[in-house]
């Protein structure tokens, strides 16, 4: 099959990065020095699965996967700052290794809007890579 449900079926309770499953963050603090500032951030969340079909299923010491999208506002100042129009369809293209899946799918229907809020770390500081991108 393809790659995508050859993926969701490897985990047994078929999720994965193109069928999340949302939970609520019940608290969250930083474990490294320096918390938001910090060149390495490192996070203790506890998350509540209740009302999600992990409730029965994820126990103590199973991994995720986070898909932490950034704020619509600052999307919008972002876009506004590099003076792009939020709504342009952008062709993605990998730079080195893979496009994340939850991105490749939009394929050629992908608005800046939707890479920025979901692809790029608008907070923790822009890669060389980013960059190059962000300009072409």
């Amino acid at each position: 099959g393809d790659s995508a449900s050859d993926d969701s079926e490897a985990d047994g309770l078929g999720f994965s990065p193109d069928l999340p499953v949302t939970g609520t963050v019940r608290s969250a603090r930083f474990l490294t020095s320096g918390g938001a500032t910090s060149s390495r951030r490192v996070v203790h969340m506890e998350i509540d699965p209740s009302g999600t079909p992990l409730a029965e299923a994820w126990g103590p010491g199973d991994s995720i996967g986070v898909l932490c999208p950034n704020s619509l506002s600052e999307v919008e100042a972002l876009c506004d700052r590099l003076g792009e129009d939020p709504k342009r369809k952008v062709a993605l293209s990998a730079v080195a290794g893979s496009i994340p899946r939850h991105l490749a799918r939009a394929g050629k229907d992908a608005s800046l809007r939707q890479v920025i809020t979901w692809g790029v770390d608008i907070r923790g500081g822009f890669k060389k890579a980013t960059i190059r991108l962000l300009a072409e």
